[in-house]
């Protein structure tokens, strides 16, 4: 065998461990609507086995937001929380952070310095490091808000809802300007808009919704135009896309998963399947609504969660169902007021990372401060908002050669919120030392002073003279 074969055969041994590894540390995250005091769950996509648990309450959809690594957090379901847990903190109670209204959505910034919560039809830009809002959208929407999505550099926050629009707003419009308004408002969808996805590319990216009108619609970011509809059987209930954007999944309401191969579109940008024949390929084994969809990062493995609290793991290749990582009860308990079943899964991801980290085997890295309420900018004026006054002109968005200018604008912001997340970290650790040197040095608070006595005693003789 040459020199050249051998490290050849090496190198590939090499890439083939790398991804073994890689994929080793790909962990699946699921969250359902059973009220047995668990929020979200970890599990080995290649065993099967529960890995983790984060205790507390039931999650509500399309709100699972891992921030930056740092920790996880959820929207309560049908109740103004949102709950939290540090990488780092105590794993059995969640830190509870009061809304103004029930949150239907939520979404974090790629950074995690950002948090956007959907509440009925407005939208509010939360920042993590201070807990206060910086801005909201009071009519981002004619309806209740049922997805929200940042893209890859987090220069647009896209947002779907009841009413079947589709808006994608600039991110730094959004939390700078008085009145923003969307870049983009696509109103294509009839009925409500049931899932978002978006590519990877930044503002080049592409956007993909499902819809219960049966259709699914591809739009791109950077133009703004409809790129292709696809119109199917049934409502729609789920969609995703592998990393390379080769492959198209979509769960319907009758619990089947339709895939459509991206790399050989139609050419005509309206497309009906009519049967399910037509699709390129078909996944069965749902008998419920699918309410999840999910793809792991070498695109292999298909994960899908319906209505009845199943989750199934799908060998891509083949379309087999190679595994079950939860099976609900026959008889599970149904919710009277949403006529759903509690065991519903209602989100579910692929995560890059280690639970042992959340156990407290890394320390965090990020200050978060003790917030009890999310605060109005009005709420307190001792620490105002800092606002960022776009300079820009009103067509840069969508020009294509000042993508690069959107991405500089996304970072400004990442390093202007850690630098306010320092602040807070420093003004809490000089109250700390201040309150230390008034106990402890001066003694103010247990040992009242010579002046403090003769004034009080000054006083109580003039109260008795007159």
């Amino acid at each position: 065998m040459s020199i050249v074969a051998i490290y050849l055969e090496r190198q590939v041994t090499l890439f083939r461990t790398a991804c073994k590894l890689w994929l080793e540390m790909e962990v699946l995250v699921s969250t359902d609507r059973a009220d047995d005091n668990i929020s979200i769950t970890f599990w080995n996509p290649s065993s099967g086995t529960k890995l983790l648990t984060l205790r507390g309450p039931p999650a509500h959809p399309s709100s699972l937001c891992n921030i930056n690594d740092e920790g996880f957090a959820v929207v309560e379901t049908n109740k103004p929380f949102i709950h939290f847990w540090q990488t780092g903190h105590s794993l059995q109670t969640s830190r509870r952070i009061l809304c103004p209204g029930k949150p239907c959505a939520a979404a974090v910034y790629p950074d995690g310095s950002y948090f956007a919560v959907a509440i009925e039809e407005k939208i509010s830009i939360w920042q993590v490091g201070t807990g206060r809002i910086v801005t909201t959208v009071t009519s981002a929407h004619f309806r209740a808000i049922t997805v929200l999505k940042f893209n890859s550099n987090g220069s647009f926050l896209v947002s779907g809802g009841q009413d079947g629009v589709v808006n994608a707003w600039n991110f730094l419009q959004l939390v700078s300007d008085t009145l923003p308004t969307p870049t983009y408002t696509w109103s294509d969808h009839t009925l409500p808009v049931s899932g978002i996805h978006i590519g990877a590319g930044g503002q080049k990216a592409t956007i993909y919704t499902s819809s219960a009108d049966r259709t699914c619609k591809i739009y791109s970011l950077l133009t703004g135009t409809l790129l292709l509809s696809i119109s199917f059987p049934t409502a729609l209930t789920a969609v995703a896309v592998d990393t390379a954007g080769n492959a198209l999944y979509l769960g319907a309401k009758n619990g089947l998963i339709y895939q459509i191969k991206l790399q050989s579109p139609p050419r005509s940008v309206e497309h009906h399947i009519l049967s399910e024949a037509a699709a390129d390929a078909l996944y069965k084994k749902h008998t419920n609504a699918i309410t999840g969809l999910a793809v792991s990062g070498d695109g292999r493995i298909l994960v899908s969660g319906d209505e009845d609290g199943n989750i199934f793991l799908w060998d891509v290749p083949s379309r087999q169902s190679i595994r079950t990582i939860q099976q609900a009860q026959l008889s599970a308990a149904v919710d009277d007021d949403t006529n759903k079943s509690t065991r519903r899964i209602t989100n579910i991801a692929f995560w890059m990372g280690n639970p042992e980290n959340l156990k407290g085997a890394r320390k965090p890295t990020v200050h978060f401060p003790e917030v009890p309420k999310l605060l109005e900018a009005q709420d307190d004026n001792d620490n105002p908002v800092v606002r960022l006054w776009n300079r820009c002109r009103q067509d840069e968005s969508s020009d294509p050669n000042d993508s690069s200018k959107s991405q500089n604008h996304g970072s400004l912001l990442a390093e202007i919120s850690k630098l306010k997340m320092e602040l807070v970290k420093n003004e809490s650790i000089n109250k700390r030392l201040h309150e230390f040197c008034a106990e402890n040095i001066l003694g103010l608070q247990d040992k009242p002073t010579k002046t403090t006595k003769n004034n009080k005693k000054r006083r109580l003789t003039s109260e008795s003279a007159s």
